[in-house]
């Protein structure tokens, strides 16, 4: 069960770390004031098309959350492994937390029931869904997975903000993120042609 106290694991690309996450990783405080927030960038083997070296997404999501890294731990667990899978991912993380939750955004979740062993996972885990500018039906949604064992959680988060912004033009959108972030993908001329 989620309560006060407890380890969240946000899992994404962070490619590159913009204000929406340092917001949605505020936004979980707000909820679970308690609560540890495990940054889990994908590895290098993440198939995703203009993928930054983990080195750099690292290096920015330090720059992103420098205030708060007596409260987070940004994990290198899939640049050590590889892309598992969630459930792989978070057994692993298991061996070192308690009470682990996963934050799963709005994006995700149509296909959620494809994911690598999908049916543990949602047994097995606690989900946080980011309902990103109110577009979660949550009756459709309990509908969709009534035949899964699971927890949901929802939050509402409303920002209007996208890291594929940035890569495609990072002086125009350089406002979704923060400008030591800014600065260190034009010094590594990160997402350039």
């Amino acid at each position: 069960m989620v309560g006060d106290f407890m380890n969240i694991v946000y899992g994404g690309s962070f490619n590159p770390p913009t204000l929406a996450h340092l917001k949605i990783v505020e936004t979980l405080w707000q909820h679970f004031p308690e609560a540890h927030i495990i940054i889990l960038p994908v590895g290098n083997d993440y198939r995703k098309p203009e993928l930054a070296p983990f080195k750099h997404r690292q290096e920015m999501l330090k720059l992103l959350f420098k205030d708060y890294l007596n409260k987070i731990t940004i994990s290198s667990l899939e640049a050590d492994v590889g892309f598992k899978g969630t459930v792989y991912a978070l057994d692993k993380l298991k061996e070192s937390y308690d009470n682990l939750a996963f934050v799963v955004g709005y994006d995700h979740l149509q296909q959620l029931d494809t994911w690598i062993e999908a049916k543990r996972l949602l047994a097995t885990y606690p989900l946080i869904l980011i309902d990103r500018n109110l577009k979660l039906n949550r009756a459709l949604i309990e509908e969709k997975f009534k035949a899964f064992d699971h927890q949901f959680y929802y939050l509402e988060f409303d920002m209007d903000v996208s890291a594929s912004k940035i890569r495609e033009n990072s002086e125009q959108y350089r406002h979704f993120t923060t400008d030591p972030v800014y600065r260190y993908l034009k010094k590594y001329r990160l997402y350039e042609e």
